[in-house]
């Protein structure tokens, strides 16, 4: 018998004049191989390469769930949305979208790593977007300007250690504008996050659409900090 390596080659050379010649796969059996392949991103990789009829497919599902490493990272915010404005459509394909600061809570911030309204934008622009998680980021409100337009519902937005730039914990304004984009929410959770306590804010809190939020967890957080978070909700009808 030759060798396994011999052997090895010869089915490769075999299955590479086979593929030039037979015609491609149905589009039922692509689809089933490839959604068998659902959580093994380097499979996914791979298969996006073998034609143009299996790339929706696979990108499908390697973009479906997004974790970002901070703003300015190699995996960072800015990278990806520069990587989404080559390719658009990437834009169709995520549904779940996490974000982790790349200093964490509690070491010092610069403003090239905050999160701000021209961040928000770029997300709010994922027609299917269902999940949002922002985990120890730091908002810069002056990033661009505010996103006053709704959009659509989401399933779950998640704010947890979110803290304002330059001022140790977020401030009421900030958190509002990471809701208000979006026109109804299933489920907002603050995670400890603490909000100021601003009984009268001046400039009065301007919010420039008041969303449907359907259920809120709060926590675990100081009672003040609740206090006015919840305070605020109800106030501007954002829950009841």
């Amino acid at each position: 018998k030759p060798p396994t390596t011999c052997i090895a080659a010869r089915m490769t050379s075999y299955a590479r004049l086979k593929c030039s010649v037979m015609p491609p796969l149905a589009v039922e059996i692509t689809d089933m191989i490839i959604d068998f392949l659902h959580d093994d991103k380097p499979a996914l990789r791979s298969c996006a390469l073998v034609s143009r009829n299996w790339l929706d497919a696979s990108q499908y599902h390697l973009f479906q769930s997004i974790r970002l490493i901070g703003v300015t990272t190699r995996r960072g915010v800015d990278a990806f949305l520069r990587m989404v404005d080559k390719n658009p459509r990437v834009r169709l394909y995520v549904r779940t979208l996490e974000v982790l600061g790349e200093r964490w809570y509690f070491q010092r911030h610069t403003k090239a790593s905050c999160l701000g309204p021209d961040h928000l934008a770029a997300f709010v622009a994922f027609p299917f977007l269902r999940s949002l998680t922002l985990t120890s980021m730091v908002w810069d409100a002056q990033r661009g300007p505010p996103v006053s337009l709704p959009c659509r519902a989401l399933d779950s937005l998640t704010l947890s250690h979110f803290t304002s730039f330059g001022e140790g914990a977020a401030t009421l304004q900030d958190v509002l504008a990471v809701v208000s984009p979006f026109s109804d929410i299933a489920l907002l959770r603050l995670l400890r996050t603490t909000v100021r306590s601003e009984p009268s804010p001046d400039p009065p809190l301007q919010v420039p659409f008041v969303p449907r939020v359907r259920a809120v967890t709060l926590g675990p957080v100081s009672r003040t900090s609740t206090a006015t978070l919840y305070a605020a909700l109800t106030r501007l009808q954002l829950c009841t």
